[in-house]
């Protein structure tokens, strides 16, 4: 298409015929790019209290615009202003902690855990994604309409609403999507 008869074209006309044969596909990348960039987010897992689903130094990708769309088992990220003494080591410059965990209880759930296991509306989950038993101590807990309660996946090496109380919605910031 781009031949020896183009170069016989006319200049305008040889553009016009450049920005047929390419233009689609490059303002198809530059669209995919912005989109890309907008939806998906890439970051790195540190520490292993959600081993062991995800490993410390994984590459992982978020999407805060699908953050309206989470559910219980889904693994979120959030940065929260800790109710709880945290120690200081885990907690960013301004006093507020990140973190990467998994949903457990959705707004309005009673989330009980006793005999090391974990209970939702009073019926025990299934946690196919824990590799060794949870020592823990005993706790009820009803979320508000605003609140999640999250876990790491590696129950007794995680710093989680056991510890720091639920995550407010609005401290939410993106899904995880490959987790």
């Amino acid at each position: 298409m781009l031949g020896d008869d183009m170069l016989k074209q006319p200049p305008k006309k040889r553009l016009k015929t450049i920005v047929r044969a390419y233009g689609f596909p490059v303002l198809f990348g530059i669209v995919f790019a912005c989109v890309l960039v907008y939806f998906v987010r890439p970051s790195q897992i540190e520490g292993e209290s959600m081993e062991p689903t995800l490993k410390d130094g994984q590459l992982i990708f978020c999407s805060a615009a699908l953050k309206g769309r989470i559910e219980k088992g889904d693994i979120i990220t959030a940065i929260i202003s800790p109710k709880a003494n945290v120690p200081k080591k885990y907690l960013m410059e301004d006093g507020k902690l990140n973190i990467i965990k998994r949903v457990i209880g959705a707004p309005g759930d009673t989330l009980e855990i006793r005999d090391n296991a974990v209970y939702v509306n009073h019926k025990q989950i299934e946690e196919p994604y824990l590799n060794e038993p949870m020592k823990t101590r005993d706790c009820i807990c009803k979320l508000k309409e605003d609140e999640w309660f999250v876990m790491g996946d590696n129950r007794n090496h995680s710093l989680d609403s056991r510890a720091f109380g639920a995550v407010r919605t609005e401290e939410i910031r993106n899904l995880v999507l490959n987790g």
